[in-house]
């Protein structure tokens, strides 16, 4: 029997009508029921296989533009990016091929590029340019100085109690069906979620709050701290997974999940720990309290044998200026209970005893002495290391019941967040006064500045709004959780932080933000921050105001600054003397000469001054220049092609199909390659945006005047052959161009209008086409970008216009294809329970005939 199929892309494909229905296809009737029910819907098949030719085709277009894109992006990039070595556009390029030559006694202290007609001498160099610096030890006060030991934040008692979680673990909860986006969020043995403050819907804390409440509360709280990406109709957003997913509890008293986007997707929940003893479906039931008691030892060494031997505890991991061992709270509690009563009997504490072997551990694993186990009064542990110098840092199952943090160190974590390294500092350092603000004119609706900087109106202890010395409203600027943003502010540059700022994303944002124009590092041996502005010179500067100040410009004790300086040269032009000359970079211009400085020196009466002699490194620039020819007319070639090239046709006239996949059985793989390759020929013919970008290259490339007489003087000129225009590259005048008058050859391609030329050079020229077309960065993006979308601009693959014209063409064939299941269903049970019907009229009459005797007659 026949079967429906569809293109071998396609959303539905089947190798039966039937699928997995249950259905015995004429055995009863004699009927070819397959073949019919095909016959039924053959016009909605029909419907969806042209849909989905057409997809297909605008798919080969999106290819074929992304090839040619592909190829724009890569000349742009290669050819006039300033992060390329090989930048037509740039006079650095054509400068920095001039070598030249440093001569003299101090020759070693000085080089320069380019080259200059002046005569250049120089005679000293008496002081090098140096960036300001500033060095603070510690953050905000803390830790100030030389590094010192690690101590718990929480009191630790061998002997005592602990409240354990009852719902300690991870939960995972999947957003979107079983291939949708899976969620973990992890509770802590020791998280005691008793703790959790339960909101009313006016945002007041609600009393007497269940402990389902609770506990929906704490995973609502977790989930606000994923970041989540959501694409909806070809377009992505940043939202929170607690944007997806609400937990709440129902009128029975169980923990619900609902798809919070609207979108009526399911969640389907599973669980490892304690927390999967109450997960059960796709809800979490309650069972009982959310902490139960348990034993200091028991929850650090396990389970305890009859032989009072203990096993399967917790371990505490040290990492020891470099090197990390781990301390089994087994080994350590057996340790202690082998001379338990000696050691009782001579007055020694528990708590004592487990100290020692903890001290024992340490000696055993690190050396004797190298790290010092102490308890202060309040019962918090110490570790401290002997050597001045000494890293350490803490992490391990059994580090939380100790009373240390994961992350513990005797330097700065930068990997924590401010407020966590802080501690009790931190309410003196984010205070009201250094708030990021907005005032005048804000979107209440959507809550958001005229920068579009997301606020809220500033309120009173008594709610009551709070205005400035106008009469105007004070909003705060906060992030995208709502939370309230400090100004961190360095050379008069604002940096937004919070207190959930980490110390490393901060130091990320201060070194990417030019405006700053500062550098900061940390180092964990000295515990001190090291602030280098990026410029040199005597007006270089590192300031602090706001958070920053309080952070590392307001520390007692530990800090170190040093004022830039400028350079200090004796030079000698063209026979004038400047003694004393300043600049305040090491690397500096002097007529035309790009001249760097080393080292300081004093040119003596027997000595040479240092002086320089100019060559150009013609092989440099005329390898880039051939290079650029030969991909330019790779490029152009491609374009040119893709839209003049007909489609191709079939002996009969009629333009070949993308095929089905019933077609495609019929081909072997190398008959099927050139099928596809006639297919796609002339996919893109006639474009008319690839016929304008191919007219702006030709202009680019053949200025009219003195500029194409200037390209042909310097051995570029173009070539006509078979309807395409080229690049033909003359190496021979390029080179005695380049001899003779290389200022030529660089205005040539890097002169610019912007730049007060009277007109734009090739590479400009080509730039301005390229970047119409092409443009990868910003916005707009370019015409082709737009149009088909790259990888070279990778937020322009979600959102293009042959995206959206496929988007909508399976949308189509979805309704299409559910269309067919449904006439496929209905068909298929009229057909079945005809099936049934005459078999049950064949049973009967076999039975009657069998009554009479089979004798076939009456």
């Amino acid at each position: 029997m026949a079967s429906i199929t569809s293109l071998s892309n396609s959303m539905y494909k089947s190798n039966s009508i039937y699928g997995n229905r249950n259905v015995l296809s004429g055995l009863a009737s004699g009927m070819d029921t397959e073949q019919m029910i095909e016959n039924a819907v053959s016009g909605i098949k029909l419907k969806i296989q042209n849909l989905q030719k057409k997809r297909t085709k605008i798919e080969w277009q999106q290819e074929a533009y992304r090839s040619i894109v592909d190829k724009m992006v890569n000349l742009d990039q290669k050819y006039s990016s300033y992060a390329s070595g090989t930048n037509l556009l740039s006079n650095s390029f054509f400068s920095n091929a001039v070598n030249s030559v440093a001569k003299g006694t101090y020759a070693d202290k000085v080089s320069a590029t380019g080259k200059t007609s002046s005569d250049v001498k120089i005679n000293a160099v008496r002081q090098l340019a140096t960036a300001a610096t500033y060095t603070v030890s510690g953050l905000g006060g803390a830790r100030s100085g030389e590094l010192q030991g690690i101590t718990a934040g929480k009191g630790f008692d061998i002997t005592k109690d602990l409240d354990i979680s009852t719902v300690s673990g991870t939960l995972s909860l999947k957003y979107g069906g079983e291939n949708g986006t899976e969620f973990d969020i992890s509770f802590g043995e020791l998280e005691n979620l008793n703790e959790v403050k339960v909101l009313n819907a006016d945002g007041t804390e609600k009393t007497g709050a269940t402990n389902a409440e609770k506990l929906a509360q704490a995973i609502n709280d977790k989930l606000s701290e994923i970041d989540y990406k959501y694409t909806k109709n070809g377009i992505q957003e940043n939202k929170k997974a607690s944007d997806a997913i609400k937990a709440s509890v129902d009128d029975a008293g169980n923990i619900v999940f609902k798809d919070g986007l609207g979108n009526g997707n399911l969640i389907k929940l599973s669980a490892a720990g304690n927390i999967k003893n109450i997960v059960s479906g796709n809800s979490l039931v309650g069972s009982g309290g959310l902490t139960k008691k348990v034993s200091t030892a028991e929850y650090l060494g396990g389970k305890q044998g009859t032989d009072n031997k203990w096993s399967g505890g917790k371990e505490l991991s040290i990492t020891f200026n470099g090197t990390t061992k781990k301390i089994s709270m087994s080994d350590l509690l057996n340790k202690v209970n082998e001379n338990y009563e000696a050691n009782t009997a001579a007055g020694k504490s528990k708590q004592t005893q487990f100290n020692e072997a903890l001290q024992a551990e340490l000696d055993d694993a690190f050396g004797k002495g190298k790290i010092t186990v102490g308890q202060d009064g309040d019962g918090k542990l110490s570790l401290t290391p002997k050597g001045k110098g000494d890293t350490m840092i803490l992490g391990g199952t059994a580090a939380e019941g100790l009373g240390f943090q994961t992350g513990d160190a005797n330097y700065i974590n930068t990997g924590k967040k401010l407020s966590d390294i802080l501690g009790d500092k931190a309410g003196s350092i984010f205070t009201a006064d250094k708030r990021l603000t907005a005032v005048g004119k804000v979107n209440t609706e959507t809550m958001t500045d005229e920068a579009g900087n997301k606020v809220k109106l500033r309120t009173d202890a008594d709610g009551n709004a709070v205005t400035d010395k106008d009469g105007k409203e004070i909003y705060d600027r906060v992030d995208k959780d709502g939370k309230v943003l400090y100004d961190f502010k360095l050379n008069g540059a604002s940096i937004a932080v919070n207190e959930d700022t980490t110390l490393e994303s901060l130091m990320n944002s201060i070194n990417s933000n030019a405006d700053a124009g500062v550098k900061v590092s940390y180092s964990k041996l000295t515990n001190e921050f090291k602030f280098t502005a990026t410029e040199t010179g005597a007006n270089s500067k590192i300031e602090f105001e706001g958070v920053a100040k309080s952070l590392f410009g307001d520390t007692s004790a530990g800090t170190s600054y040093t004022a830039g300086q400028d350079a200090v040269m004796d030079v000698e032009i063209n026979g004038v003397k400047f003694e004393g000359l300043t600049r305040s970079s090491n690397t500096f211009d002097i007529d035309g000469l790009n001249v760097t400085v080393k080292g300081t020196f004093e040119t003596a009466a027997n000595e040479e001054a240092v002086t320089f002699q100019a060559s150009t490194d013609t092989d440099k620039i005329v390898d880039a220049i051939k290079a650029f020819v030969n991909d330019y007319n790779e490029m152009v070639t491609e374009l040119k092609s893709a839209y003049s090239t007909m489609p191709a046709q079939k002996s009969n006239g009629a333009r070949y199909e993308p095929l089905t996949a019933e077609e495609e059985d019929k081909y072997s793989e190398s008959e099927l390659k050139a099928y596809n390759e006639k297919a796609k020929q002339g996919i893109l013919f006639g474009d008319r945006d690839l016929s304008r970008a191919y007219e702006q290259l030709l202009s680019a490339i053949s200025p009219s005047g003195m500029d194409g007489k200037t390209l042909r003087e310097i051995g570029l000129d173009t070539s006509y052959s078979g309807g395409l225009t080229t690049i033909d590259l003359d190496e021979s005048k390029l080179r005695a161009a380049l001899e003779n008058d290389p200022d030529k050859v660089r205005n040539a391609f890097t002169k610019s209008r912007e730049s007060g030329a009277s007109s734009d050079g090739l590479m400009t020229s080509l730039k301005n086409t390229l970047d119409a077309y092409a443009k990868y960065t910003g916005e707009p993006k370019g015409i082709l970008i737009q149009k088909a979308g790259s990888v070279k601009s990778p937020t322009s693959l979600n959102n293009n216009t042959l995206l959206s014209q496929m988007n909508n063409l399976d949308s189509q064939i979805e309704r299409w294809t559910d269309k067919m299941a449904d006439q496929i269903d209905r068909y298929t049970s009229k057909f079945s329970k005809l099936e049934q019907l005459i078999a049950e009229m064949n049973s009967q009459s076999s039975a009657l005939m069998g009554l009479m005797g089979g004798s076939g007659s009456y």
